[in-house]
């Protein structure tokens, strides 16, 4: 009996990781391929295919085989996340089937409408007739850029008449159909709006990642977090850090609304702002100083300088006030920049990279010994975010798009930088544990080593997880679905499923061996580059506007 239930949990696994990886690689080939073919027919033949959901469908139900044959209900927490890893996919076949979306054009002269184009090209009717009263553009009053598109628009539902407003990131819903703004016509006469009708599956899917991340946020709290000097109370500090970080960022435009309101100068008051900001160094010299300190404290740690000695003392006094100085200086240019704009200062490449230089550089304060390669990877990681950010042309304030202005922009994005920060960490560890088995170093400091990422893994993968779900619903907000198979969350879904399979050891042998770990993080990071840098400079879509 033992040895039949054995087999059927090898048998269940094996279809479980293999259907994993299969969609891993499914979609990499997609998301090239949809370059040279369309996104029409790639996700018509691949995404959405009769092929690709069955093979969702048998992942989910070998998954859930295997759970129940090694008995992982009774692990609360673990079992309630791969429950709510089934809910999501179930939401979104929920969707797939009876979910309805397509887009409306309305004319400020037309007579109101009672049909839309579905996504397929099909015409469907509405259950109410839809019209448009008016159409504006909200503009800047510095540079005439666009700022906001509104509409204002008419349901006549048996008898009753309804107005509502439409916007960028500010859905009209009525009675399970909701409306987004998408396009407009020159003369603003005109607006084409995304209609969608599905209650059900965006209800299931959202209790789904809410679910997700209360089993997720409760496996955080219960494990330990054991072998490495990046303690629970060291690595909490790092996050409360980041948090902080981002909470004054969240600040700045407030501020500008509040020097908007209560201040006669406030256009002066701005463009001082702007001017000083203007003055101040390049990043590049930044960057170049956490390099140089990086290299400098790697070093230091690979000898072994003694904790105890009055040189090191003095060297991580000045290792942390070179820390300090440059998170000063870039959280300056990032709330100057949110000052002037009005926005959360989060919305670009240049920003993004130098939140994560800051995110990167919390791992200096962590520890208390000497050197640590924690402090080291923290300078390289942040060095290397800021060369980045030099290398780009959006240094100016510029006008944001419309679709930008909203507050899960901030969760979005900061969590998903303060995970690709962790990921950084753990590729620059594999590299280290890598080289020091290359000239025979210690077999302890390796596994040290792997035991530092597998305390990191989990955290990570939670913030990329949680970022990837705030940005789905930042999207049904601005957009109208949760989930549209662009290039970038195509590639977030791929890093995710990347990284999801060192955290299955007790399944998965292999990430066992420390060395082999460390290989797979070094390999896995180019997922993350390609999210990042590789959809924005080569596959395009609709998240271009962050390179």
């Amino acid at each position: 009996m033992k040895g039949a239930m054995s087999n059927i949990e090898l048998f269940l696994k094996r279809i479980s990781f293999t259907c994993l990886g299969g969609i891993a690689i499914l979609f990499m080939v997609a998301s090239i391929a949809e370059k040279f073919y369309g996104t029409y027919l790639i996700t018509k033949y691949i995404y959405v295919s009769r092929a690709t959901v069955a093979l969702w469908m048998l992942l989910a139900l070998s998954a859930l085989g295997y759970l129940v044959v090694r008995r992982a209900y009774k692990n609360i927490s673990l079992f309630l996340l791969h429950l709510s890893l089934l809910v999501i996919l179930s939401g979104a076949f929920i969707t797939h089937v009876w979910g309805i979306g397509g887009r409306v054009y309305l004319h400020r002269d037309a007579p109101p409408t009672t049909v839309f184009m579905l996504d397929d090209g099909n015409i469907h009717r509405l259950p109410f007739a839809l019209s448009l009263n008016s159409f504006c553009v909200e503009r800047h009053k510095t540079t005439n850029q666009p700022m906001d598109y509104v509409s204002s628009i008419t349901i006549a539902d048996k008898g009753c008449t309804t107005t509502g407003v439409v916007s960028m990131n500010n859905v009209y819903r009525y009675s399970g159909w909701q409306f987004c703004q998408m396009h407009y016509d020159d003369d603003e006469n005109g607006t084409t709006l995304r209609v969608s009708h599905d209650p059900w599956g965006v209800g299931v899917t959202y209790g789904g990642y809410l679910l997700l991340f209360f089993s997720f946020l409760t496996m955080l709290v219960k494990s330990k977090w054991r072998g490495s000097n990046l303690s629970d109370a060291s690595f909490a500090r790092g996050l409360l850090l980041a948090a902080l970080f981002l909470l004054s960022l969240c600040c700045a435009p407030y501020l500008s609304s509040a020097a908007n309101l209560w201040s006669e100068t406030a256009d002066s008051m701005h463009l001082c702002v702007k001017e000083i900001y203007e003055s101040l160094p390049h990043v590049r010299y930044a960057a170049v100083a956490c390099l140089l300190t990086g290299c400098f404290a790697l070093v230091a740690c690979c000898c072994n300088v003694s904790a105890a000695s009055g040189f090191s003392a003095v060297l991580r006094l000045l290792m942390r006030c070179v820390a300090v100085t440059v998170i000063i200086f870039l959280l300056a240019l990032l709330l100057m920049r949110g000052f002037v704009g009005a926005y959360i200062p989060l919305a670009n490449g240049f920003e993004v990279m130098l939140f994560m230089a800051i995110c990167s550089l919390c791992f200096v304060f962590q520890g208390r010994g000497g050197f640590t390669l924690g402090a080291a990877f923290g300078f390289l990681i942040a060095g290397f975010s800021l060369l980045v950010a030099g290398m780009g042309n959006a240094t100016a304030i510029t006008p944001l798009a419309p679709v930008l202005y909203s507050p899960i922009l901030s969760v979005h994005v900061s969590v998903i930088m303060c995970a690709y920060s962790l990921f950084a960490f753990m590729m620059l560890n594999g590299v280290v544990a890598l080289v020091l088995r290359g000239i025979g170093g210690s077999e302890r400091q390796i596994i040290y080593m792997a035991d530092a990422t597998r305390m990191l893994l989990r955290p990570a993968l939670f913030l990329l997880v949680t970022g990837v779900f705030a940005g789905a619903v930042w999207a049904n907000i601005s957009w109208g679905r949760y989930w549209g198979w662009d290039p970038k969350e195509v590639w977030a879904l791929i890093t995710v499923i990347v990284y999801s399979f060192p955290v299955h050891a007790a399944s998965l042998q292999r990430f066992r061996s420390p060395l082999f770990l460390h290989l797979f993080f070094v390999l896995s990071f180019l997922s993350v580059l390609f999210t990042y840098f590789g959809v924005n400079y080569i596959l395009g879509g609709l998240h271009s506007y962050v390179a």
